[in-house]
């Protein structure tokens, strides 16, 4: 069977990690495999190491959630050209199946599998919130009678509306076992942390100002940003974090590729995501790794997170009840965190392990394929 897979995104995304961590279960089905991806970058790399092709498309920068006019016109641009090499790509390859990896992708294949009658896929990892973009996405969806994997049901139920329920299906995504060696009890310092790339989705600037009122009752605790910007405007919004943490015991570690040393390092893990994140990674990797959460009640968060027994919401989103929670957390005796932290990692083995991610996605790729 071949497989092209179209992805929007040439950086490593929450998205693009997620079809890193099935490329070796895809590849062990014994399918032609071959990659389109806009631009060049850290993912297409990542890629070819793999030993898969991957083409290059040519790239469309867009802002990360509301896009402004000027924007729309540029994807209108960008759209005939990413057309016309995709039908090239596929006219070469022969594609028993397209699975498409962002939705920016859905509207120039829509037609093509259409006429072609090529399955298409969709793995749905976001909510747009744009009423405009999400019509074209429906409507390009329900043209290609696409099948859809979401992320949360947060994300599916906003495109039930343009197709059949049995069209979406629901697969949290899965981690691998991230559990290390716990730090020292001699270096116990309290420390909280944020672990995500840096952008107003994530939520940094409500954990620094969250970090101020717990070191006002805690001067103890030290602060952790772990992550970088992946889009250039980000920049903007990275110094304005620095600029507010200015007299905090804080460090800004920038991105690393062993999330598992950083959870390790970390008393409490902060999930301070605005309200339409869907199911950020980390919540998942931080189960696996014995790392207790605190969440804004956000998105697709609470169908993660069962407060109080696999981790801690807070439902009203202010720094100020942030800073509450965790300040509970950090108070609270060993045995009640340590209750917490095992519930979350059966839940993690149970829901969020990376084998059964593997196998359900392997599954709906094969009957999508043979579906007529």
């Amino acid at each position: 069977m071949n497989v092209l897979f179209v992805d929007q995104f040439a950086q490593l995304g929450g998205a693009q990690r997620c079809l890193l961590d099935l490329l070796p279960a895809f590849q062990r089905q014994d399918w032609q495999l071959r990659f389109a991806v806009v631009d060049e970058g850290p993912f297409p790399a990542k890629l070819r190491k793999f030993g898969v092709q991957v083409d290059v498309l040519p790239g469309c920068s867009l802002s990360s959630i509301h896009k402004p006019m000027n924007e729309a016109l540029r994807y209108l641009r960008w759209y005939p050209r990413a057309a016309r090499l995709l039908r090239q790509i596929a006219a070469e390859f022969k594609p028993d199946l397209l699975y498409v990896n962002g939705p920016r992708l859905i509207p120039p294949l829509a037609l093509f599998a259409c006429r072609s009658r090529t399955p298409v896929l969709f793995h749905a990892h976001s909510r747009l919130l744009q009423t405009g973009g999400l019509l074209c996405l429906g409507a390009h969806l329900r043209l290609a009678k696409a099948r859809v994997v979401a992320c949360c049901r947060y994300v599916g139920n906003s495109l039930r509306p343009y197709l059949s329920p049995d069209a979406i299906e629901t697969v949290y995504n899965g981690v691998p076992d991230m559990r290390t060696a716990p730090r020292p009890h001699s270096k116990r310092i309290p420390r909280v942390g944020v672990v995500g790339r840096i952008e107003p989705e994530k939520g940094q600037l409500a954990f620094v100002r969250a970090a101020r009122l717990v070191y006002r009752e805690l001067p103890s605790c030290h602060f952790v940003v772990v992550g970088a910007p992946l889009l250039s405007k980000s920049d903007i919004y990275l110094r304005q974090i620095i600029e507010e943490s200015r007299g905090l015991p804080i460090t800004f570690a920038g991105w690393q590729s062993d999330i598992s040393c950083a959870l390790r390092d970390l008393d409490v893990l902060v999930v301070p995501s605005l309200s339409y994140d869907a199911t950020p990674r980390i919540v998942m990797e931080a189960f696996s790794a014995g790392t207790p959460v605190v969440a804004f009640s956000s998105g697709g968060i609470p169908e993660l997170i069962e407060n109080g027994r696999t981790g801690f919401l807070v439902n009203t989103r202010s720094p100020e009840a942030l800073a509450r929670c965790v300040l509970r957390v950090l108070r609270a005796t060993d045995e009640a965190v340590s209750d917490v932290v095992g519930n979350a990692r059966r839940k993690w083995h149970a829901d969020f392990h990376i084998e059964t991610y593997q196998e359900r996605v392997c599954k709906i790729v094969s009957d999508t394929a043979l579906t007529p």
